[in-house]
């Protein structure tokens, strides 16, 4: 029974990795999925084993191997050097040769293609092999297919791709090739896009580099390509830089292949992406990446006029990511720089390791969304109403110093020194010194009475407060551990959305207006009742007061 050589980008078998090679399942992969991937065919590694035995290349390459010294690069290169000349050199069996030739004349008559290696080790989460193996461009012309596809067979021999298999521990003979055959689509503006930043490490960041023509002058390095970064959710340019593009790779028209030309001096200072197509090309990517389980992906992509061609996806290796901001997707409020972000509240209210889990529960929830349905309407400031108020970093949780500066700003001169405390060190002195206006004062009490207390007044807050304590506890407890241990995913969502739902409304009853209010200026009372009055040694009494004496705590141990 014949076995075939050749699957398209269309057939299921397209996307199987042991098959295809790294590139060219995710090409079969991509296509599936109903993304703009250029027409092609893959010569599958079945191609190149058969080829390789039958041809009794199998014992010349385990010869040569057996001299290679490693620590020698100069020898290293002149073994493999060995390898790749006999694999060219060596004739395709004309079966095969006849059915990649009927796979290209498939796609076209006498049309241009990519052809590129495709190996079974490369686009790994752990091993890229990207640029070390060869790529073809602008090959037409049957003959010239079938010699393109044994050169990235050969290419699995270089000096750098034999020592790149050393130091990752692959066994070199159980690596296998296919190559990928891609229409080639003559682009006008090409380069890479990487769905997370490879230079800070953020993952709610795309980057993208542009430059005129095909894309491998961006890969190679020939130029300083235009750059651009993107907010991930919101698509927003936050950054744009103009390379330097004085050369450009183009399809070499006279002759096969493609020759380098000077950028016209009018184009080279110019950006190559205006921001519509800039947004559809980003857009792309946040797709891609939402494919690929929202891992980075490292994608080539190329534009003719406005369409948008997606040429090749893999992962981004060699960076060790920060998932960070994606905790805080919740935040639809743009991060700015500009931002001063302390994490004196954590430190002060939250106890043990502030995990993502921990975060994304107390954090995002009662720091986040309750506070815009308690802090935002009790202050009607509408600064703090588009503000990001929580971040969560490398650990840690953070409060923006601006709002905590509001919240400042709206307590009783007696509060203000304990407060000034949560503020950076340079803004303490000045804030000491700003004005107050009771007034205002007078209309948040109002507004705290009016809106926020269900019967309203610091007496209405106080029995809420009550009611939690003496009717609620169990409720805010929720299920015990060995319960939680038998809950299926679907009923753990159900039990933490509603746990979540109990302490919203906890908060919006009881916490804000408290917080905000009542318990600071009666704590800020008792500390200045504490000072004035008590005579008594311990001048830490206020503290003792608020904590719990120490003969209450010695008797409770």
């Amino acid at each position: 029974m014949k076995t075939t050589k050749i699957v398209k980008f269309g057939d299921k078998d397209a996307s199987k990795h042991e098959l295809t090679g790294g590139k060219g399942a995710n090409l079969g992969l991509l296509t599936q999925a109903g993304f703009k991937v250029p027409p092609g065919f893959t010569v599958m590694t079945n191609a190149y084993a058969e080829f390789i035995l039958s041809s009794g290349l199998d014992t010349i390459i385990e010869k040569i191997l057996g001299e290679v010294k490693y620590d020698n690069p100069v020898q290293l290169e002149a073994c493999t050097a060995r390898i790749r000349a006999a694999i060219v050199e060596t004739r395709m069996p004309k079966e095969m040769a006849d059915e990649i030739s009927g796979a290209y004349r498939e796609l076209g008559q006498d049309i241009n293609v990519a052809v590129r290696s495709s190996g079974t080790a490369e686009d790994l989460a752990g091993a890229s092999f990207a640029g070390l193996h060869d790529t073809y461009l602008d090959i037409c012309g049957a003959d010239d297919v079938v010699d393109s596809v044994k050169r990235c067979w050969a290419s699995l021999w270089s000096g750098r791709a034999l020592a790149y298999r050393q130091d990752k521990t692959f066994k070199h003979t159980s690596v296998q090739m296919a190559v990928v055959v891609q229409t080639m689509v003559e682009s006008e503006v090409s380069g890479v896009m990487f769905t997370g930043n490879p230079l800070t490490t953020a993952t709610n960041e795309i980057v993208i580099n542009a430059s005129w023509g095909l894309g491998e002058a961006v890969v190679q390095g020939i130029v300083t390509p235009d750059m651009y970064v993107l907010k991930t959710g919101s698509l927003r340019v936050v950054e744009q830089t103009v390379g330097n593009k004085t050369v450009q790779i183009v399809r070499d028209h006279a002759g096969k292949g493609t020759v380098e030309q000077e950028v016209p001096e009018h184009k080279r200072k110019q950006l190559t992406l205006a921001e519509p197509l800039l947004k559809t090309l980003a857009d792309m990517g946040r797709r891609v990446m939402t494919y690929y389980d929202d891992l980075p992906q490292d994608i080539e992509w190329g534009i003719v006029g406005n369409e948008v061609y997606l040429l090749q996806s893999r992962p981004v290796t060699g960076v060790d990511f920060s998932w960070d901001c994606d905790i805080d997707d919740a935040q639809p409020e743009d991060d700015d720089d500009d931002i001063v972000w302390s994490r004196t509240f954590a430190d002060d209210v939250w106890t043990g390791a502030i995990t993502p889990l921990f975060y994304c529960w107390r954090g995002m929830g009662g720091l986040s969304v309750d506070y815009r349905l308690s802090a935002v309407p009790l202050f009607q400031n509408n600064e703090l109403a588009k503000m990001r108020y929580v971040k969560y970093y490398k650990g840690e949780a953070y409060v923006n110093a601006k709002a905590d500066r509001i919240f400042f700003g709206a307590a009783l001169p007696a509060s203000r020194p304990g407060m000034a405390l949560k503020l950076p060190p340079d803004q303490r002195e000045e804030a000491l010194k700003s004005p107050f206006s009771y007034l205002e004062y007078a209309k948040i009490l109002l507004r705290a009475k009016a809106v926020r207390s269900k019967t309203g007044g610091p007496y209405g807050w106080m029995k809420i407060l009550d009611n939690y304590f003496a009717n609620r506890l169990e409720e805010a407890k929720g299920l015990p551990d060995e319960q939680l241990r038998w809950l299926s995913d679907a009923e753990l969502k159900r039990y933490i959305s509603k746990q979540k739902a109990f302490e919203a409304e906890y908060n919006v009853d009881v916490c804000f207006p408290g917080m905000f209010i009542y318990c600071r200026e009666m704590l800020t009372l008792l500390n200045l009742i504490t000072t004035k009055w008590y005579d008594g040694e311990n001048q830490f009494a206020y503290n003792d007061l608020i904590t719990g004496t120490r003969k209450v705590a010695a008797s409770v141990q």
